[in-house]
């Protein structure tokens, strides 16, 4: 199994890990970031501010996956 560490939790690592998991399904992943935060779409949160959107509406994955 190989193992693969990204540095950066936007949406260039989110891009990357997606990536590996399509093309190794069986690897590990690991992404580091200093967000507290999994990524997110940072455009919406304007739409999240007015109450347009719910707050699940800004992740793009949820942090187990």
């Amino acid at each position: 199994m190989n193992k693969y560490i990204i540095i950066g939790n936007g949406i260039a690592g989110l891009t990357a890990a997606q990536t590996i998991v399509r093309d190794d399904p069986n690897s590990e992943v690991s992404i580091f970031g200093s967000e507290p935060h999994f990524h997110y779409h940072r455009p919406r949160l304007c739409e999240l501010l007015l109450g347009n959107i719910e707050h699940d509406a800004l992740t793009s994955r949820q942090p187990d996956w």
